[in-house]
């Protein structure tokens, strides 16, 4: 019973589980069968607690209505929401690249004064250098279809517990229908 998971109850009166497993043991002509017991207790709870952060996450992502995305070092995308799709004005999450190395490809981005801004210079890069930044805009052209709106970005890396960059947070929203306004009022 290989990897069968139980659990017992110590002397204590404390639940704990663990893992058994089984193997052979020969002894001159004698077979034996040697079982081992692993607690893995923490394990799990750790795991269980790990899923219900997740949850709480994914839940609070979704709830919002500003474009959020997390990203690896290497600029994959591993969470984002759904107003991340609208944002970059995608059908549906499922249509979204996912990783920053792609988006050059359909979007060009702009800085405020109307140049074009390379790739090192977009959110993502920029927190993963270590920048914390609020209301950073950009405006943003789909290539594919030449639609064009404003950005503004808040974005800073993710440390771990040793202070090394391990990632980015990065939220957007457009606001140019803001930026018209403003304009009117001139």
């Amino acid at each position: 019973l290989d990897g069968l998971e139980t659990r017992l109850r110590t002397k204590s009166g404390a639940e704990r589980i663990v893992v058994s497993g089984t193997s052979p043991l020969q002894l001159g002509e004698r077979a034996y069968a040697v079982t081992t017991l692993q607690d893995i207790t923490d394990r799990k709870q750790a795991m269980e607690e790990i899923l219900a952060m997740r949850a709480t996450m994914e839940a609070a992502l979704a709830s919002m209505t500003d474009a959020v995305f997390i990203s690896d070092t290497e600029g994959r995308f591993l969470h984002f929401n759904e107003a991340f799709a609208t944002f970059h004005r995608f059908n549906n999450k499922a249509e979204c690249a996912t990783t920053l190395a792609q988006y050059p490809a359909f979007l060009d981005v702009f800085f405020p004064n109307g140049e074009l801004a390379p790739l090192e210079q977009w959110a993502v890069p920029r927190a993963l250098r270590g920048e914390t930044v609020a209301n950073a805009e950009y405006t943003l052209r789909r290539k594919d279809t030449g639609e064009t709106w404003v950005g503004s970005y808040h974005f800073a890396p993710i440390r771990n517990a040793e202070g090394r960059i391990v990632g980015s947070v990065v939220v957007g929203r457009d606001v140019t229908e803001l930026k018209h306004l403003e304009r009117e009022r001139e």
